[in-house]
């Protein structure tokens, strides 16, 4: 979806953390250590350093300007809060306030963005997880590790199987967790992130309908991201319109197709593929999606 909706995120941290913090000096520069960040931040890292040991903290510089990256977020329709929040939560400006640009969801005022955009406001246990490392690691990513996401879902230590398009049942030797890791594998994020997408997204049950292979005219398609899961007043219509993308990317191009592994008429094919949407459409793109701080 191009919304984004302003929310604090936190995401699940196994072992170490590489925590990406950014403000102005070289583009794509990442050094390790407290002593690498601005003055204003290092009370807050020492202290959760303290606590926590064996977490790690990397700085990432953008060399991009806070007011120029807070005017391009702060426009009309771009960043979302819901509609029962505070005005100072909310654009104000006649003719926008209240307009609902998603059911529920309307525009946020400046304020908000520079709030939710400083990573100075978040840098607390309860709070810091948000700006977890999302790449795929090798040395901290690992099946336990993703099973322990899993847990208390039918994802966990579950073998895969699915419905073909025809309606038979395939079984699979690989559980989940081997898929999500080989996913992360191959698109370069981190398993642990979209093992928590997933549930995010489809919740702890496979009998979920954008994963289930049995919605009439999408038989044998699975989408376990959501991604393309538009809303719609039709019933269903997001999920319908979530596996119209796992069918054909909506009308994208047979290349765009071939790199997303579209169709997603397999399970492996959804969460690698979606994997790989995932990353190439922020993750991995480092330069243009993080987020910023002024210093």
């Amino acid at each position: 979806m191009k919304k984004k909706y302003i929310f604090i995120g936190i995401l699940f941290l196994l072992m170490s953390i590489s925590l990406f913090l950014y403000f102005q000096v070289t583009a794509s520069t990442k050094l390790e250590g407290i002593e690498n960040f601005p003055s204003s931040y290092q009370p807050y890292l020492k202290e959760l350093a303290k606590k926590h040991p064996n977490w790690k903290f990397t700085a990432m510089y953008t060399n991009l300007d806070w007011t120029y990256v807070i005017n391009q977020e702060n426009v009309f329709g771009k960043n979302l809060v819901p509609k029962n929040y505070s005005d100072a939560w909310k654009n104000t400006t006649p003719g926008q306030y209240n307009v609902e640009v998603d059911a529920g969801w309307v525009d946020s005022s400046r304020q908000a963005v520079e709030f939710c955009m400083d990573p100075r406001n978040f840098l607390n246990e309860a709070r810091l997880f948000q700006f977890e490392g999302l790449s795929f690691d090798v040395h901290t990513n690992n099946l336990d590790g993703i099973e322990k996401i899993l847990y208390g879902t039918e994802f966990y230590n579950t073998k895969v199987s699915y419905l073909d398009a025809n309606g038979n049942t395939i079984n699979m030797n690989e559980k989940y967790g081997d898929l999500i890791l080989k996913g992360g594998q191959t698109s370069k994020v981190s398993p642990y992130h979209l093992a928590s997408r997933i549930k995010q997204e489809v919740g702890p049950f496979l009998s979920h309908s954008s994963i289930s292979g049995k919605v009439d005219g999408f038989k044998g398609l699975y989408n376990f991201y959501n991604i393309g899961a538009t809303s719609s007043a039709e019933p269903m219509g997001a999920i319908k319109n979530g596996l119209q993308y796992a069918k054909d990317g909506k009308g994208a191009s047979q290349a765009t197709k071939d790199k997303y592994l579209i169709p997603w008429n397999t399970k492996e094919r959804a969460i690698t593929g979606g994997g790989i949407f995932i990353g190439s459409s922020y993750i991995n793109v480092r330069t243009k999606y993080h987020l910023f701080t002024k210093i």
